[in-house]
């Protein structure tokens, strides 16, 4: 479904249902501009993680740990995603990430398709 999708895709939609589900996130901000990701980034501190919006396999996004490095990805970011969006949040290298990738069909039957 187009809301599915919409909702999973969009970096702050998502956030926001996470959020509502009780699940914790990082903290940061969903920018469209180098101005709001400079500011994000202030107020986080570097690095942050630059996270694409509407893009598969993280295309575009990246690490900064300083503001040329943010300026780069993020102008890489925003051209990337179809949408002009990218989510600055804290970077939280040191922990292990787990990455499922979910497929369910109209009747409720699901399959993971990958674990990255």
């Amino acid at each position: 479904q187009v809301d599915g999708i919409r909702n999973t895709e969009d970096r702050q939609l998502f956030k926001d249902a996470m959020v509502k589900c009780g699940v914790p996130v990082l903290r940061g901000k969903t920018v469209t501009s180098f101005d709001g990701a400079k500011s994000t980034a202030a107020e986080l501190g570097y690095p942050v993680i630059v996270r694409v919006a509407y893009t598969l396999g993280g295309k575009g996004g990246g690490v900064a740990h300083n503001e040329i490095e943010l300026y780069e990805i993020v102008q890489r970011g925003i051209s990337a995603s179809m949408v002009g969006q990218v989510l600055i949040e804290e970077y939280v290298g040191d922990w292990k990430q787990i990455e499922y990738e979910v497929m369910r069909d109209n009747a409720d039957n699901s399959v993971i398709v990958c674990n990255i």
